[in-house]
């Protein structure tokens, strides 16, 4: 009979348990009316770790950022960020900012948001901190991107010893956008190093977007907006600051460091994009494109 009723609290427990995992850890209901609303650090934290446990990517949800958040006294948890589960869900920051963030990411497509899917939008948001990793593809704000980002602004210092960092996105794919957004951290690394997205996949749109932090690159394509770009449009892209090559690097620019497109794809647009800041590298050195290197498909 003991063992009966042992058996019979376990089951309990874990029902309890799973009742508890499997429910967003947020107040609201999801909707545009009455979205799900982060108000704490906790609240940030908590849906951290609900997302990778229960593979839920908020398909067709609402999410609101009630409140600036402050990460200095607490480890910042990333969202989306387990390279399976993507948001697909419209991301609302309020304007608000997210500080004290000092995280040490490894792995593939890393950032605070690690992969913002094809129905995701994220707006309105500022992030401040740092980001000093070893991730192949870092993002201060996002890791990959094949959805929105619009009307964000990063002040991160943004690092990795590996290929792809990008202030914004590490790498944005295929019909993916990113609007009115600037970049005012340090970001640096060795190769395809740029203040907007470190590579970006043919057919991305960029419009209104900015450099305003300094730019170091050790190898090969360092830029301002995008470091290694696909055929893409760029509108009213401009960068304002220092982009400094040390003395092997080749392909530095303000705009596209290599504009890498193959035969008979679809063309460049380029569209009132300025260079206003100072740009240093080995050779091919330019204000708005440094190499357009197209080959045979």
């Amino acid at each position: 009979m003991g063992r009966y009723l042992n058996f019979i609290w376990l089951l309990v427990i874990s029902a309890l348990n799973f009742t508890a995992i499997s429910q967003v850890p947020l107040s609201g209901e999801g909707t545009l009316q009455s979205p799900y609303v982060i108000a704490t650090i906790n609240d940030w934290n908590a849906l951290a770790q609900y997302i990778p446990a229960n593979k839920d990517t908020f398909e067709g949800k609402y999410i609101s950022l009630a409140a600036d958040l402050d990460f200095s006294e607490t480890e910042l948890k990333c969202l989306w960020n387990d390279n399976i589960t993507q948001m697909q869900c419209n991301f609302e920051g309020n304007g608000h900012t997210v500080k004290g963030i000092n995280i040490s990411p490894t792995g593939t497509y890393a950032g605070i948001f690690g992969t913002i899917g094809v129905n995701g939008h994220l707006k309105n948001l500022t992030l401040k901190g740092s980001s000093d990793g070893q991730a192949v593809t870092t993002g201060g704000i996002c890791g990959r991107l094949y959805g929105k980002i619009s009307n964000c602004k990063n002040y991160m210092d943004v690092s990795s010893n590996k290929p792809a960092v990008g202030g914004i996105v590490g790498r944005a794919f295929k019909g993916s956008e990113i609007v009115d957004c600037i970049n005012f951290g340090i970001i640096s690394g060795a190769t395809n190093v740029a203040g907007i997205a470190g590579t970006c996949e043919t057919g991305v749109l960029f419009k209104n977007c900015g450099n305003e932090g300094l730019i170091k690159g050790t190898l090969n394509n360092i830029s301002g907006i995008v470091a290694g770009a696909n055929p893409s449009t760029f509108i009213n892209c401009w960068n304002n600051a220092e982009i400094a090559s040390e003395t092997n690097t080749s392909y530095t620019a303000g705009i596209i460091a290599n504009a890498m497109g193959m035969a008979n794809s679809q063309p460049y647009v380029v569209s009132g994009c300025n260079n206003y800041g100072n740009l240093t590298g080995a050779k091919y050195v330019a204000g708005i494109v440094a190499t357009a290197a197209v080959t045979n498909a």
